[in-house]
């Protein structure tokens, strides 16, 4: 369960998202991938959805996922992906007929339930980290989720 300050903190964090404001420190902490299938952009979107899904019930991380937004006339969804210490990534998905251009990042130094974590994570937005990987491994759990054939790029 999610502290109801780190709820609070997060939108602004995801907004504003100092860990991926330096380049070079940033690579350390984010993933992007170009997925191409067969699938029109709103059914891409759908069977994602149903994939997060499958991906949250088999979740043994003490991971909470929160979806923050989910536009169905522009085909976006922006995840909102807090880890077991409440560090916040954010995962972006943007479809298009037979692709989806998806990004994922850890969004600062702290985790969201710092007090001020939004602020402070702002100041020291220089200070580099890792993810451990994180972001790509659950771009992947997503993708395999699907059960379906997509091509990466």
């Amino acid at each position: 369960m999610v502290l109801v300050s780190s709820m609070i903190q997060s939108g602004l964090q995801a907004v504003l998202r100092p860990g991926v404001w330096v380049p070079g420190i940033r690579d350390l902490h984010r993933h992007r991938e170009s997925w191409r299938t067969k699938i029109p952009a709103r059914d891409f979107m759908k069977l994602t959805l149903t994939a997060l899904e499958t991906l949250i019930k088999s979740d043994t991380k003490g991971t909470y996922y929160d979806i923050h937004k989910l536009d169905e006339q522009e085909c976006f969804i922006r995840i909102l992906v807090f880890t077991w210490a409440e560090w916040l990534d954010v995962v972006e998905i943007q479809f298009y007929d037979n692709q989806a251009e998806v990004y994922s990042f850890s969004s600062g130094f702290l985790p969201v339930c710092v007090p001020f974590a939004f602020v402070l994570n702002a100041v020291l937005c220089f200070i580099p980290f890792s993810d451990l990987n994180l972001n790509k491994e659950r771009i992947d759990q997503l993708r395999r989720a699907m059960g379906i054939d997509i091509e990466v790029n």
